[in-house]
């Protein structure tokens, strides 16, 4: 993954995990696009770049935050 990538997924993180604590859904659109970024999609890329980093510990917690909406 390059930088700008690398920075994306982090970007999209902070703000999905900031929707969450609004009370957002899944389903509702971070970013409109194309293609748009809902928050849950944002938690998930996140897991799995946290996963390739090998965070585990991380990458939990963002699919925690997931489960838990």
């Amino acid at each position: 993954m390059t930088t700008a990538d690398h920075e994306q997924v982090r970007f999209h993180f902070s703000m999905a995990l900031d929707a969450v604590v609004e009370g957002k859904l899944p389903s509702d659109v971070l970013s409109p696009g194309p293609p748009p970024i809902t928050v849950g999609g944002a938690l998930i890329d996140a897991a799995v770049h946290l996963l390739e980093q090998e965070d585990v510990r991380l990458a939990e917690f963002a699919l925690r935050v997931l489960r838990s909406h």
